[in-house]
């Protein structure tokens, strides 16, 4: 399962915070791992933040600086639901992730 430290949870709920007031205009902006809030998203129990953030835009391919994507991670989470939403929004089932 995927395992966020303290910093970057808080920095997902501010940025989760700015997508509930529809400020999405960083919807895929790329933390220092060069995640989005999607990749974090993803690792989560809740599916449907997953899939807000699909409906606004979020980029479902979008790869972090180990070429790993949301699909990647909702897989290794063993977060079932949030990868069906993965999938069902196009992500890339073939995508190869390596460092």
């Amino acid at each position: 399962m995927a395992k966020f430290s303290k910093k970057e949870r808080e920095e997902f709920n501010k940025s989760w915070k700015e997508v509930l007031e529809n400020s999405i205009e960083n919807i895929n902006k790329k933390d220092t791992k060069g995640r989005t809030m999607l990749h974090y998203a993803v690792g989560m129990p809740d599916p449907k933040k997953v899939r807000l953030l699909i409906k606004k835009g979020a980029d479902v391919d979008a790869a972090d600086a180990g070429k790993y994507r949301p699909l990647h991670l909702a897989v290794m989470g063993q977060r079932v639901e949030n990868t069906k939403e993965l999938i069902k929004a196009g992500a890339d089932v073939n995508a190869v992730g390596t460092k």
